[in-house]
C-alpha cells in the first residue's frame, strides 16, 4: 500500500517564504504592480514605494536603512519628497467610499493637479495658490474657484494630519466675495413654456423638483428602494446634511413616477438602457433657449416650490423640513421677498 504525501506546491512555497521576508525585511507586496517598504525614522514607521519588483523593493529598502544609520536621512527630508500629485492620488482614494461629493471633487482634484502636480507639499507657498486662483478666474466664475480652494484646503489640512507637510499654506488665503443672488421664482407661465420645451426625461426630472423641492443630485440619484407609491412617500438616505428625509408624494408627482417605471434600473430617472442619467446640463439649456427664458437655472425650481408653499400659508417649520434645512434662516432666504403673496398680506390692513 502506497503512502501519498500532501506537499505543499512550489508556488505555495515561494508566497510562504515572501511572507516571511516581508514580516522581517518591511517589504510588502500591494496588489500585482508595486511594492511598498517600511522603516523607522526617530521612531516614527515610514511607509514608502518600493517599486515595480521585489528587487528595486529590497534596494530601496537597505539605502533607506543605511542612509537611516549614518545619519543622511531626516523626516524633513521625507515630507520635502511628498509630490501634490501623489498626495492627491492617496486623497481620493481615501475619500472614494466616505464621501457623497466625491465625483465632484475629483474633477476639482484633477484641476489642482494640473497647476500643483510635481511640486512637493512643502514647496507650495501662499502665493502661488493665490496666483492660482486669479489664472483661474480667465476660465470658471468666482464661485467655482472658491469651491476649489475648499477642496485644497482640506486636502492641505489632511496632509498636515498625517505628518507628510510642516504646516498649511491656506491659513491666510482669502476667497472671493460673491454678490448674493437675487432669488429667482419660476412663474407657472414659464413652467409652463419650460415644460413643452423639454425632452421626456428632463421634463419628468423638472415635475419632480418643483413638487418636492429636491436637490439636482438628490433627484439623479433617487432609487426604486427609496420610493414607496402605496403610502406616497419618498425617503432619502443620502442627504446634505446627512439626515434622513421623507418628502410626500402628491398626484401630479405620483403620475410621473409611474410612467417613469423601468423593471431594468433601480433608478427612478434612467435612460433608455437603464443606466442613471448622469447630467441635464445641455439639455436644461436648450429647453431654456426654446422656450425664451432667461437667467433661470435648475436650483430656481427649489425656491419656486419655497415660495408656492409658503404662498399657500405652509408655515415656516414644515417647509424647512421638506427643504431638509438644518436653520430655519437659510428656508427664509428661498421665500420669495418680493412675491405677490407678501403685497397680500400688507393689502390685509387695508
Amino acid at each position: 500500500m502506497g503512502i501519498y504525501l500532501d506537499l505543499p506546491r512550489s508556488c505555495d512555497i515561494l508566497h510562504h517564504q515572501e511572507r516571511i521576508e516581508s514580516a522581517i525585511m518591511g517589504i510588502y507586496k500591494k496588489r500585482e504592480n508595486y511594492y511598498m517598504i517600511d522603516y523607522y525614522l526617530d521612531k516614527k514607521r515610514i511607509w514608502e514605494h518600493g517599486g515595480r519588483t521585489r528587487t528595486e523593493a529590497r534596494y530601496k529598502l537597505e539605502k533607506r536603512r543605511t542612509d537611516v544609520r549614518e545619519g543622511k536621512l531626516s523626516l524633513t527630508a521625507i515630507k520635502d519628497r511628498i509630490t501634490f500629485k501623489n498626495f492627491a492620488i492617496d486623497y481620493l482614494k481615501k475619500i472614494k467610499e466616505s464621501k457623497r461629493s466625491y465625483s465632484r471633487e475629483k474633477i476639482i482634484v484633477k484641476c489642482l493637479i494640473k497647476y500643483f502636480g510635481n511640486k512637493t507639499l512643502n514647496k507650495i507657498i501662499p502665493n502661488e495658490i493665490e496666483n492660482y486662483m486669479y489664472d483661474r478666474l480667465k476660465y470658471v466664475k468666482k464661485s467655482t474657484v472658491n469651491r476649489e480652494t475648499i477642496v485644497l484646503r482640506h486636502m492641505l489640512n489632511e496632509a498636515v494630519k498625517l505628518g507628510k507637510m510642516m504646516r498649511s499654506p491656506m491659513i491666510n488665503i482669502k476667497q472671493f466675495k460673491i454678490e448674493e443672488r437675487a432669488i429667482r421664482v419660476i412663474s407657472k407661465d414659464e413652467e409652463e413654456k419650460l415644460l413643452n420645451a423639454s425632452c421626456n426625461h428632463l421634463k419628468s426630472i423638472i415635475i419632480a423638483a418643483l413638487n418636492t423641492g429636491m436637490r439636482l443630485g438628490e433627484i439623479l440619484n433617487l432609487k426604486w428602494e427609496n420610493v414607496d407609491l402605496e403610502k406616497e412617500i419618498i425617503t432619502l438616505t443620502k442627504t446634505k446634511s446627512g439626515k434622513i428625509r421623507t418628502i410626500p408624494i402628491n398626484n401630479k408627482l405620483k403620475e410621473v413616477l409611474k410612467c417613469a417605471i423601468n423593471v431594468n434600473s433601480e433608478y427612478v430617472f434612467c435612460d433608455d438602457c437603464g443606466k442613471p442619467i448622469e447630467s441635464i446640463k445641455t439639455a436644461f439649456n436648450n429647453a431654456l433657449r426654446r422656450s425664451g427664458i432667461n437667467k433661470c437655472r435648475f436650483h430656481d425650481t427649489r425656491a419656486t416650490f419655497t415660495t408656492r408653499l409658503i404662498e399657500n400659508n405652509v408655515n415656516l417649520v414644515t417647509v424647512q423640513n421638506l427643504l431638509g434645512h438644518a436653520d430655519i434662516k437659510t428656508t427664509m432666504k428661498y421665500a420669495n421677498p418680493n412675491s405677490e403673496y407678501n403685497r397680500q398680506a400688507v393689502e390685509t390692513l387695508n
